[in-house]
């Protein structure tokens, strides 16, 4: 399965930009690598491309045991890593399906540690289906955001920090019953957060959907919720910032505003309110 991007970037040490992407295994297979449609099961591949040439340059692997073998769906574009903050990018970092977030060295492809550095506490019951957030050393994300979740399951918002062969969790912000993240959360200079989130987002035929509804979180480096608004619908897209102003908007086209004065009036740092929706289709 094609990734849903890629991040390209140039890393000391390397010819060229590189291109990172996600993607799913397109046949299943045993977690020896070995094809087998019967039994075998699809897993996360991340790869390496050179920008210029196209040449390969690695590629990594792992395999959805606990998962039933159809699922095979691409988890979230990888995010880019400095893990010992030397100013020099060295490692991607990425969820699966399966709820493992995965640390890989940027110039071999290897698994850092041989292992996930983080396993959600519902394991492929709570899957991670969008991107980690990066802040130096700090890692944030949330979990639920994949059509195979449980629209009924409990999700949460995690933060962990890096270490040298690994991660330790640093906090954990349970989201309610049925709430799932869409996408990456929003982290300013200081490590808070503003994310979206959705619960009973469904498409149900295609063309066809269920808005649901969600909330918007503001939430700081320690993982206390400092605001929240409720939304007339889910928030399945990233929130964004720029000059002081942040947005995020619903699966309905709803546009929630953080912040910022765009109409040249006074206004609330702390406010949550809307802004004119000049253009908008469901695609």
């Amino acid at each position: 399965s094609l990734s849903r991007g890629v991040r390209l970037m140039t890393v000391d040490g390397l010819t060229g930009a590189q291109v990172f992407l996600s993607a799913a295994t397109a046949q299943k297979a045993t977690p020896e690598g070995l094809i087998d449609e019967t039994s075998g099961v699809h897993g996360l591949h991340l790869a390496a491309l050179n920008l210029l040439t196209g040449e390969l340059l690695w590629q990594t692997t792992a395999f959805y045991e606990e998962l039933a073998g159809e699922v095979n769906l691409p988890p979230a574009v990888p995010s880019l890593v400095d893990r010992d903050a030397d100013g020099r990018i060295d490692a991607l970092v990425c969820g699966d399906l399966a709820g493992r977030v995965w640390l890989v060295d940027a110039f071999s492809g290897a698994i850092v540690g041989g292992a996930p550095i983080f396993v959600t506490p519902g394991g492929p019951g709570e899957p991670i289906g969008a991107g980690v957030a990066v802040h130096g050393q700090r890692l944030v994300f949330g979990t639920g955001g994949a059509a195979e979740a449980d629209p009924h399951g409990q999700y949460a918002l995690y933060a962990l920090d890096l270490l040298p062969q690994g991660a330790v969790l640093a906090w954990r912000y349970p989201l309610e019953i049925g709430e799932q993240v869409w996408s990456m959360p929003l982290l300013d200079v200081h490590g808070n957060l503003l994310v979206g989130t959705g619960v009973e987002a469904l498409w149900t035929t295609p063309g066809a959907l269920q808005a649901g509804s969600g909330r918007l979180l503001v939430i700081d480096r320690s993982g206390a919720l400092k605001q929240q608004s409720d939304l007339a619908a889910a928030a399945i897209t990233r929130a964004v910032a720029r000059d002081g102003t942040a947005v995020s908007v619903t699966l309905t086209g709803e546009v929630q505003q953080y912040g910022g004065n765009p109409t040249g009036g006074t206004q609330d740092a702390n406010r949550l309110g809307s802004v004119k929706v000049l253009s908008w289709r469901i695609r």
